[in-house]
C-alpha cells in the first residue's frame, strides 16, 4: 500500500444542496449527486436502497421539501424523475462482487498524477446529518450537526483508461458487468479527456460511528474543520491538504474548495508515522491488510 485516498462522494453545497442522512439505527445513504446528462440514465428511484420499506426517492422528496441544487442553482424536484449519477456504483454478479468508481477529467488527471494504482485505499467520506421521522415526514434533527465522515472504503484492485471508444469497447469484452456504470456510457466526443475506472479487490460499507467522523466536535467550526490524530501531520505528503494545526494529541485540518480528492502519499511519511496511520486506517476499517503491507 503506498497512498491512501481521501474521496469527496455525494450531495455537497452545489450539487444536491442537503446533506445525506443518518438514520436513527446509524444506517447511512450517501446520495449520488444529480445529472441531466445522457449517459446517467437512472433515477433515484431505480437506486435499490430503501429505509424500512420506503424508497430513498421518497425519502429525499421530505428531506429536500422537493428542491435540489444542481450546478449552484436551486429548483423545484421530483426524486422519483430526476436523474442521477450513481457513482461509486455497488456492482453484483456472478462475475463481481464490488464498487466501481469512476473519474473524470481533471479530477482524472488528479489520480493519475498521483500514480493511485492496485493496492491504495479510497476512503469515501461525505456530508451526512442526522434525520428523523415525525408525523409520517422524514427531517433532519433540530440541532443536529453537518458532519463529514466516512462512509465506505475500498481497495483498489484494477485500474482502466476508458478514454478511447476502442478502448471502452475492448474493457466490455472482458468486464460485460461494467456496461451500467455511467464512466462506460461517456459521449465518444467526450473521450478523449481522463476518464478512468477504479475496480475494488475489497471493500465495505459503513454504518456511522464515532470513529468515522472526520469534523473536529469537540472544537466544531463547521463540516470542513477535521480533527485527525497528529501524525496526520503531513503536508509535504498530502495534495491540497496544507492547512494544519496540532491540538493536544490531535492535529486540525481545514480547506476550502471543491476537492474531490486528497491523497496522501505514505512514500513521503516517515516509518514511525506510516505504522500508525496504517494502524488509524486498520481500526477504521477492520481490515488487517496483511497483503499491503
Amino acid at each position: 500500500m503506498k497512498k491512501i485516498i481521501f474521496s469527496r462522494k455525494g450531495f455537497d453545497s452545489s450539487a444536491g444542496g442537503i446533506a445525506s442522512p443518518i438514520f436513527p439505527d446509524s444506517t447511512l445513504f450517501s446520495i449520488p449527486i444529480p445529472s441531466d446528462d445522457r449517459e446517467d440514465e437512472q433515477n433515484y428511484k431505480d437506486l435499490a436502497f430503501s429505509y424500512k420499506q420506503e424508497s430513498i426517492a421518497d425519502i429525499l422528496n421530505d428531506l429536500s421539501k422537493k428542491s435540489i441544487v444542481k450546478q449552484g442553482y436551486t429548483s423545484s424536484c421530483n426524486y422519483k424523475t430526476q436523474r442521477c449519477h450513481h457513482d461509486p456504483m455497488h456492482i453484483q454478479t456472478e462475475e463481481y462482487d464490488g464498487i466501481v468508481f469512476g473519474q473524470y477529467d481533471r479530477a482524472a488527471g488528479h489520480l493519475k498524477n498521483k500514480k493511485v494504482s492496485e493496492g491504495d485505499i479510497f476512503l469515501f467520506y461525505g456530508w451526512f446529518k442526522e434525520v428523523e421521522k415525525n408525523s409520517d415526514t422524514w427531517q433532519y434533527k433540530q440541532k443536529a450537526k453537518d458532519l463529514h465522515l466516512i462512509w465506505s472504503y475500498m481497495v483498489v484492485g484494477e485500474v482502466y483508461s476508458i478514454e478511447t471508444p476502442q478502448q471502452r469497447e475492448q474493457l466490455l469484452k472482458t468486464h460485460p458487468f461494467l456496461k451500467e456504470h455511467p464512466h462506460m456510457k461517456i459521449e465518444k466526443d467526450k473521450t478523449t479527456k481522463t476518464n478512468t475506472l477504479y475496480l475494488s479487490k475489497e471493500y465495505k460499507y459503513f454504518n456511522h460511528s464515532q470513529n468515522r467522523i472526520l469534523t473536529d466536535t469537540k472544537e466544531y467550526k463547521g463540516r470542513s474543520n477535521w480533527r485527525l490524530p497528529k501524525y496526520f501531520n503531513q503536508p509535504q505528503a498530502f495534495s491540497y491538504l496544507k492547512k494544519f494545526h496540532d491540538n493536544d494529541n490531535d492535529t486540525n485540518v481545514s480547506f476550502r474548495g471543491y476537492g474531490q480528492e486528497f491523497v496522501l502519499d505514505l512514500n513521503s511519511v516517515a516509518d514511525r508515522d506510516t505504522q500508525d496511520i496504517l494502524s488509524y486506517v486498520q481500526q477504521l476499517t477492520g481490515n488487517t491488510f496483511h497483503e499491503s503491507l
